[in-house]
């Protein structure tokens, strides 16, 4: 089960991080921030599940924030640095 969450995890993330720098850009959809939304979520969720609490409050902090964004709420600079920061260190939490 850890090899499927962590495959998991390294395309999630990387489609969190990619998110970031496309809602830097002006580039992402409300349909793309929703799929971020679930993204996060899922992390979240299977993390908890897996008992890898670092993990999960991780997702559970990039929910939040996608979240946000979904509701029309624009983050600052300084969170979308730590939006995309955040994702990063996920994609390298098994390495």
């Amino acid at each position: 089960m850890t090899r499927i969450f962590r495959e998991e995890l390294e395309e999630r993330s990387r489609r969190l991080v990619a998110g970031a720098r496309a809602l830097v850009a002006g580039e992402l959809s409300l349909d793309e921030v929703a799929d971020l939304v679930r993204d996060a979520h899922t992390i979240k969720g299977s993390a908890g599940l897996l008992g890898l609490d670092t993990i999960a409050q991780a997702g559970a902090a990039l929910e939040r924030l996608w979240r946000q964004v979904s509701e029309g709420d624009t983050p600052s600079t300084a969170t979308l640095v730590s939006m995309e920061a955040t994702a990063g260190r996920l994609l390298s939490a098994f390495d």
